[in-house]
Parts: structure tokens; C-alpha cells; sequence
């Protein structure tokens, strides 16, 4: 029974560590691929590379490598692209219209 308590505490200690894994400027991007699950190439191009990372709630995290080391880290909030207002008109009926962000 101890063994199995023992085994049970290093398994969920182990996969804490593992989503809170984080990488500092400079690491390389192998040491990023290896500590994250959830990467997505977001840009590629001769002079850089960019990762993102979806942190939950809308949120992402661009990570940009420059010749294969960590040089930026970028947090964005997604924001909706549709807002609808509603209002009551004179008979107490509510209309819905869409309206542009823009």
C-alpha cells in the first residue's frame, strides 16, 4: 500500500511540473518543444521562428526564437470581432443589431 501511495505522489508531482513548465531568453527551441504540449508554429521565416501557446480563456502566448534561441515572449488577449447592442424600443420590444468593431 505504501508503494502504491509513494508511486501516486511522484505521478502527481511530476504532471504539476509539467504545466507549469517554463523556459527563460535564450533556451533553445528544443528545450521549448520539450516542456510544452500544446505549441502551434504561429510563423516561420529564414530570420525567426514563432510559437503560439494557448494559455486558456482567449489567451495566447507568442514565443519568438531567433537562430534557434528565445528572444521574445508575447502575451495576447483574443477580443471578440462582433459586438450586439440591445435596445428597447418604444413598444418594449429589444432588437438586436449587430454592430462592427471598426
Amino acid at each position: 500500500m505504501k508503494k502504491i501511495f509513494t508511486f501516486c505522489c511522484i505521478a502527481l508531482l511530476s504532471g504539476c511540473a509539467a504545466l507549469n513548465y517554463q523556459v527563460s531568453l535564450g533556451s533553445t527551441e528544443e528545450d521549448f518543444k520539450r516542456g510544452t504540449l500544446n505549441e502551434a508554429l504561429y510563423e516561420l521565416t529564414p530570420e525567426r521562428t514563432i510559437y503560439s501557446v494557448d494559455i486558456g480563456n482567449g489567451t495566447k502566448r507568442l514565443v519568438y526564437f531567433e537562430k534557434g534561441k528565445l528572444t521574445r515572449v508575447e502575451t495576447i488577449e483574443r477580443t471578440p470581432d462582433l459586438y450586439i447592442k440591445h435596445e428597447k424600443s418604444l413598444t418594449g420590444e429589444a432588437s438586436k443589431e449587430p454592430e462592427s468593431k471598426h
